[in-house]
């Protein structure tokens, strides 16, 4: 087998094609690990001599992958060099993907790190499998800690939205009712999605205004300006939709736009990336509402559930999640 280091953004470019494919082959579900996702990130936020995307061939078919990125970070006082995933580490999947046993994945990659010794701790929050575990009590080339994430909020789609909204605490089912007879009142509720154009740029142009970067300080996680979020948000979401990985949703409320969701289409599920709404409409509860009409549209569509992510103890996640994902750090 063999092993290499994409370093550059050019790189990533060049192989985005075969990544792509190694990605598919591997059969995973994990939108984030998409050259789509990849290159917008990296164009973005990784500046030259950051990347480290650990890239394994096998009879010249990329068969594993980690995308990872080396930054300079302080610690106690300490300057640390820590390689970490090309996302956010609290809100999306950061997981490899590969096509063989994870013990041998997880050997491979520690016997590559090792090699590089040009880092002293690494940082993989939001995985789904502890895929590493077998290799940190006879490899202290990992310089790990683990332990337990929490868990990320999943709503199964498998009933009217109707019917699971019986299940929904009495509060919130008073909500939904109250919300419902309120969008009435305004002219109606309507969830459609759009993919192009004027259309699209809207709902971008709404997501950035109504929980964008001033939502999440840059401070929290990568050091990024604010300008620099907006244009992630603005060069990832319609490289997405081109590519047939977005699903847009708008929910207008007499005509007019008063929430979205952006989720990305791969794999099972409709795995919710971005949501917001306008304030003006919270006597409607507009942000419920997305989600009420949401449930009934990806299961006309034949998603098995809403993948929410993040920490499903969250107080907006909490209300709706009757399935959690167990996530490890």
């Amino acid at each position: 087998m063999k092993l290499e280091w994409w370093t550059t953004h050019a790189d990533l470019a060049r192989g985005a094609a075969r990544w792509d494919a190694g990605v598919e082959a591997a059969g995973g579900d994990n939108p984030f690990v998409l050259s789509t996702f990849l290159l917008a990130w990296s164009e973005c936020f990784a500046a030259p001599g950051e990347l480290r995307v650990l890239v394994m061939e096998r009879d010249g078919e990329i068969v594993a992958g980690w995308p990872l990125v080396r930054k300079r970070l302080r610690h106690a006082s300490l300057g640390c060099w820590a390689l970490r995933p090309l996302g956010l580490g609290f809100a999306n999947l950061n997981e490899p993907f590969y096509r063989m046993p994870a013990e041998e994945f997880a050997a491979a990659a520690a016997g590559a790190l090792a090699a590089r010794n040009d880092w002293d701790y690494a940082s993989i929050p939001l995985a789904r499998e502890p895929w590493w575990e077998r290799q940190l009590g006879r490899r202290r080339a990992w310089r790990w800690l683990t332990r337990a994430q929490g868990a990320a909020a999943r709503l199964p789609v498998d009933r009217p939205a109707a019917e699971y909204a019986g299940s929904l605490s009495p509060r919130m089912q008073a909500n939904l009712r109250r919300g419902l007879r309120r969008a009435e009142e305004l002219g109606g509720a309507r969830l459609e999605r759009v993919t192009e154009g004027a259309a699209l740029e809207e709902l971008i142009a709404f997501q950035l205004e109504h929980n964008g970067p001033l939502r999440y300080p840059p401070e929290r996680e990568w050091g990024a300006t604010r300008a620099q979020w907006a244009e992630f948000v603005r060069t990832l979401l319609p490289r997405l939709a081109a590519h047939g990985q977005l699903d847009p949703l708008a929910l207008r409320l007499g005509g007019e736009l008063a929430a979205v969701g952006f989720g990305f289409r791969y794999g099972n599920g409709y795995k919710s990336m971005l949501t917001s709404f306008d304030p003006r409409f919270s006597p409607a509860a507009p942000g419920l509402l997305l989600i009420h009409f949401l449930s009934d549209w990806c299961r006309s569509q034949g998603d098995t559930w809403i993948d929410m992510y993040a920490e499903a103890s969250h107080l907006d996640k909490r209300r709706w999640q009757p399935q959690t994902v167990a996530l490890h750090h």
